[in-house]
């Protein structure tokens, strides 16, 4: 469902972190052009979930 979908992309954020040796400086988000159609303007709540989490300087993406 739609609120899994977002909590998984800050959940995959969180491992991304767990996983780095220092804090991110930059973040290139990458997603699927499937989510965006499924997720309409939660989208962005899915992209707050994940910068919040994230907390990096640069954040950059695109939809495959």
């Amino acid at each position: 469902n739609i609120d899994r979908l977002i909590d998984g992309a800050g959940n995959a954020a969180l491992i991304a972190i767990e996983h780095a040796n220092t804090p991110p400086e930059l973040a290139l988000l990458v997603s699927c052009v499937g989510r965006r159609l499924v997720l309409r303007q939660l989208a962005e709540e899915e992209l707050e979930e994940v910068q919040d989490q994230l907390n990096a300087g640069l954040q950059i993406g695109f939809y495959s």
